[in-house]
């Protein structure tokens, strides 16, 4: 139940203040993590690296391509269209595949 503060005591006060310091705190923290993670993992492609990937999937013969990797190559080539500065692209290492060869 929420309480008005000019009813609160000042330990009350005190107390309440102190909570939303320490969630301060942590937001601060969750952010600092989030930025670091995302320099360290994350980098960008020049035009000219642009280019080669949209020659290089463009070449691709999408019939021959068969399950989880033709869903691959379609996020990659939907990537490559985005018209947005903030288009993201995903390493394939995190998407679990199981390859079998015939």
């Amino acid at each position: 139940m929420k309480t008005k503060n000019c009813l609160l005591s000042d330990e009350d006060k005190k107390a309440k203040i102190n909570l939303v310091l320490k969630e301060k705190r942590n937001a601060i923290q969750r952010e600092k993590y989030w930025k670091q993670k995302f320099d360290e993992e994350c980098f960008s492609v020049t035009h000219e690296d642009h280019k080669d990937f949209e020659t290089l999937l463009g070449a691709v013969d999408n019939t021959e391509i068969k399950g989880e990797m033709a869903l691959i190559l379609d996020q990659q080539v939907m990537a490559l269209k985005a018209k947005s500065g903030k288009g993201h692209r995903w390493h394939p290492k995190y998407v679990k595949i199981n390859l079998t060869i015939a």
